[in-house]
């Protein structure tokens, strides 16, 4: 998706996020919500600004959902902040709801961070936030689109690693602070090398320096996306290994599954050939007519075994991967 695209469908759903009538701010979390208003939201607002083709509608609902969702609890949050205050008593804070927001629904709000639960999961957020020693400088630009910009600017492909050094840096050129400092400077020190490729992998710059991944997220990539995705499903996490080169990759992952499905398709097919095939020798038997040699030597075994053999098994494809993976990154295909 191009800049000016992905940056219009961002404030779009940044505006439709803050939109408490569309998604109101009474229900606990993002999955609670009506899925009746979230459809509203989908036939009369996004898809009526916005286009896809059909074949990848149901992964753009699933990723604009998500990103509506993440933004829904952010302002939800920020409301929170400005409006609630401690020194008041509890029906002080419900009588002084946020402009736009119906009092109901406020008080309903307000009802569910009174809850223990809801407490207790606030404060273990706190701790797991205090943790973070290390904030980016991206502000709320989509690494999917930095890496764009970069890449249009500078007219080569732009790796994890080179996107995460761009966005730990101040306006002036130095770092956050010293940690983050010493983590560029390493990947720095690997991409100079010119020993990995700029496409995404658990043995990228990257991956080098800061280790495996962990569920549900990828470093130096947008949100929504997941290791599987990325590396495929075969990764090791949290093992104290190195991940091996040769793991399964996205794409490997969509080439064995194109294969799967065409084996799969073809063994259906020639199964009903050879009952075909079956049903014309015992016409010619009954009818005292010759058997067609092409007829006879009709088999399932011998048609799949001659598609098949048109494509890569699983283990050529990931040596074929890998020996692109391992290519200089001043060299392009």
């Amino acid at each position: 998706m191009g800049t000016k695209v992905d940056g219009l469908l961002g404030g779009c759903l940044g505006v439709l996020s803050r939109d408490f009538v569309a998604f109101p701010i009474c229900y606990e979390n993002w999955p609670a919500v009506s899925k009746v208003k979230k459809d509203a939201a989908w036939d009369n607002t996004i898809k009526e600004k916005f286009y896809w083709d059909e074949r990848f509608e149901d992964a753009a609902r699933s990723y604009i959902m998500k990103d509506i969702g993440k933004k829904w609890r952010s302002f939800r949050l920020r409301l929170y902040a400005k409006y609630y205050r401690k020194k008041k008593s509890f029906e002080e804070n419900i009588a002084n709801p946020p402009l736009s927001i119906p009092k109901d629904d406020w008080a309903e709000y307000l009802i569910y961070r009174s809850k223990r639960k809801t407490k207790e999961m606030c404060e273990k957020n706190q701790k797991n936030r205090s943790k973070l020693t290390i904030n980016h400088t991206g502000g709320s630009k989509k690494l999917k689109r930095r890496k764009y910009e970069m890449e249009a600017k500078t007219n080569k492909e732009i790796s994890r690693g080179v996107l995460y050094v761009e966005t730990h840096k101040k306006h002036n050129g130095s770092f956050i602070n010293e940690e983050a400092q010493t983590i560029c400077e390493k990947i720095c020190n690997i991409e100079s090398q010119g020993t990995t490729s700029a496409k995404p992998s658990q043995n990228d710059s990257l991956g080098q320096v800061l280790g495996p991944e962990r569920c549900g997220r990828v470093r130096g990539m947008s949100f929504g996306v997941c290791p599987s995705q990325v590396f495929g499903s075969r990764i090791e996490r949290f093992c104290g290994t190195t991940p091996s080169s040769s793991t399964a990759s996205a794409t490997d992952m969509q080439l064995q599954f194109e294969v799967d499905k065409l084996q799969s398709k073809v063994a259906s097919d020639s199964q009903l050939i050879k009952e075909m095939a079956n049903t014309i020798a015992l016409l010619c038997q009954q009818t005292n007519v010759p058997l067609p040699a092409s007829v006879s030597s009709v088999t399932s075994e011998t048609i799949v075994q001659d598609v098949v053999a048109q494509f890569p098994t699983q283990g050529e494809a990931n040596q074929s991967q890998n020996d692109e993976a391992n290519e200089p990154n001043n060299v392009r295909g």
